[in-house]
């Protein structure tokens, strides 16, 4: 009828979930270093946890980021248990920077430790996952102040960020993070494109891709950080963020520190995020796009009893059903050794770790480590509206002479019904490794015939190909034609399928 009007009315629907739940206990570190001395910040007993000569030097970059990690690695590993680090990519950044940059007497140094940052990675991603962290005053490439960006201490031989930190001038040590909303400051702030490195989306698209090439045929993490929780305070900033996470292929975020707030969700610890508001859950289903693993418990282990309470407090609160999360968030570098705090690597914290996860297996069988990323796939796949896919980090086939690579994607989704009268497209990502220019042609295959080829690549989107299901999947096959210039990653895929050239 002309001038008629149709009227919407949305009725909330009470649905009972009969399934058993299973309860995933996620472990989270963010992986940096910590100086002490009194001209990096006013830390009083805190000055404990590093040498306090001033500068980041090669002591903090080896205990700190390569040997306190490995060590809570080899914990985690006793009881099954596994770590997500949220590993500070500018900072090996800057120890490139270091490089060339320091005393020549130095310089042999500087490489060795940058050689041995990627070997933890390339040693530690075969149970636990490292994923990106910001702590962008570290990054040597940036336009963006301070000018120079990083200053080199011969006597010291140590670097540190310019602008570091004053009691007069910085009191906030204002150039430390990402966004800048969480020093009051404003720093990184435009979306971008993922070639452009001063931009969220590039910045992310840097670390991602660093972090997928350490990790290559073991890991692909999908989720990330940023330094103190820096991922914007205002709805612009913080939509800016989602969207630079989304357009780099992350599907979460671990930057909802709920201390002092209240999180009041139904699958624990974990999400579905609000796009303006990274503390605030969706309203329908509509809006589901990225997740939010909330900090609820953050420690350092201090006290057995303490870390035990607070899981057994979040064990109170899970739902009766589904997945259920819990997350425990601590810093590597503040893990206190015994009898040196900064140096020991038993003892104090450690025997914390050490006792909780005892106290964990022993009393709680039903709990199942996950890295977040492993949490988040096993989320998404009970939770999830629409399907999403995620290639397994191993290929499955490479052909040098064709420069074609093969990979099997897991399909999430299990609960949607996709049949002939039910069709789905999917998008079909890239896995990390690989830009837009190294790419000539992507093909999608199921049970041998192509649902989708082609390739859909832009500076504002990672490659990829739309895909067509008419039934229920959960497994692709992607084929991948190399472009003649990804040299780099021929030489990478040839040493994780020990295929010779």
């Amino acid at each position: 009828m002309d001038g008629a009007k149709i009227a919407t009315t949305l009725i909330a629907v009470e649905v009972i979930d009969r399934a058993p739940r299973r309860v995933l206990y996620v472990l989270t570190e963010d992986c940096e270093t910590f100086d002490g001395g009194d001209k990096t910040g006013n830390y009083g007993e805190r000055a404990c946890y590093g040498n306090a000569d001033n500068v980041m030097g090669l002591d903090e970059y080896r205990i700190q980021m390569m040997d306190k990690p490995a060590r809570m690695n080899a914990i985690a590993e006793k009881w099954g248990a596994c770590w997500t680090h949220f590993w500070c990519v500018p900072q090996r950044m800057a120890v490139s920077w270091a490089v060339t940059s320091a005393d020549s007497r130095y310089q042999d140094s500087w490489r060795q430790l940058l050689h041995d940052l990627d070997v933890s990675i390339e040693k530690g991603c075969r149970r636990h996952d490292y994923a990106t962290h910001i702590h962008f005053d570290y990054e040597p490439a940036s336009g963006l102040p301070p000018q120079p960006r990083l200053v080199y201490d011969v006597q010291a031989n140590g670097i540190l960020p310019a602008d570091y930190w004053s009691p007069a001038t910085n009191p906030r040590h204002r150039w430390h993070d990402w966004d800048g909303s969480a020093r009051g400051n404003v720093y990184v702030k435009a979306l971008g494109d993922l070639n452009t490195l001063d931009s969220k989306a590039g910045s992310l698209r840097r670390y991602q891709r660093y972090l997928a090439l350490r990790q290559v045929g073991y890991r692909e993490p999908l989720i990330a950080r940023t330094g103190s929780f820096d991922f914007g305070e205002n709805a612009t900033d913080q939509l800016a963020s989602t969207k630079a996470y989304l357009m780099n292929g992350l599907w979460a975020n671990s930057d909802a520190d709920f201390h002092g707030r209240n999180l009041s969700s139904p699958a624990g610890h974990m999400y579905w995020v609000r796009p303006e508001d990274r503390f605030g859950t969706i309203e329908n289903l509509d809006q589901a796009s990225l997740l939010q693993l909330a900090v609820v418990i953050n420690t350092n282990f201090d006290s057995t009893s303490d870390v035990n309470d607070a899981f057994r407090n979040a064990w109170k609160r899970l739902g009766s059903s589904g997945i259920q999360v819990i997350s425990t968030m601590t810093h590597a570098m503040f893990m206190r050794g015994a009898p040196d705090p900064f140096r020991s690597l038993d003892g104090a914290s450690f025997s914390v770790l050490d006792e909780h996860l005892a106290w964990v297996t022993g009393n709680f069988p039903e709990v199942e480590f996950r890295t977040a990323t492993e949490a988040l796939v096993e989320y998404i796949d009970y939770y999830t509206p629409e399907l999403r896919v995620i290639p397994l980090p191993r290929p499955i086939h490479f052909d040098i002479a064709s420069r074609t690579v093969q990979y099997e994607y897991r399909v999430l989704g299990k609960h949607i019904v996709v049949n002939a009268d039910h069709p789905m497209t999917v998008q079909v990502f890239a896995p990390q490794i690989f830009d837009g220019q190294d790419i000539s042609e992507m093909q999608v295959l199921v049970d041998g015939s192509v649902v989708g080829a082609g390739l859909r690549s832009a500076s504002n989107m990672r490659p990829h190909v739309p895909a067509t299901l008419s039934r229920h999947l959960r497994r692709l096959t992607v084929t991948i034609r190399l472009s003649s210039t990804a040299s780099e990653l021929l030489e990478v895929l040839q040493r994780i399928t020990g295929t010779a050239g």
